[in-house]
């Protein structure tokens, strides 16, 4: 059975890459957190305490990741106004589904 993918929904499009964009930061927050590279170099009284630096890798990820998600998102947002447009003047991207049996 084919199927044709006629329109997009864009606010969709944008929440799901917002979403993924936070998750990507948060987890790269972490990282930046637990790596001994991140902050300053451990020389004198400018070197801070494993706690404050893990704090601030994860609130340095956590903001990446939101403007990130709406980058992403504001793009990918774009680009399905784009195919909606396209789509409606040479037909939607055609599929095809098989059932599968259980």
């Amino acid at each position: 059975m084919k199927y044709e993918v006629k329109k997009i929904g864009v606010l969709s499009v944008f929440k799901v890459y917002l979403v993924i964009g936070i998750i990507i930061g948060i987890i790269l927050g972490l990282i930046i957190g637990i790596t001994p590279l991140s902050g300053p170099l451990p020389a004198g009284p400018s070197f801070y305490p494993r706690p404050f630096l893990f704090g601030k890798g994860l609130l340095v990820g956590l903001i990446i990741g939101i403007v990130e998600g709406i980058l992403i998102g504001i793009i990918a947002a774009i680009g399905t106004v784009i195919y909606n447009v396209v789509a409606g003047l040479v037909g939607g991207i055609e599929i095809e589904l098989e059932e599968k049996l259980s």
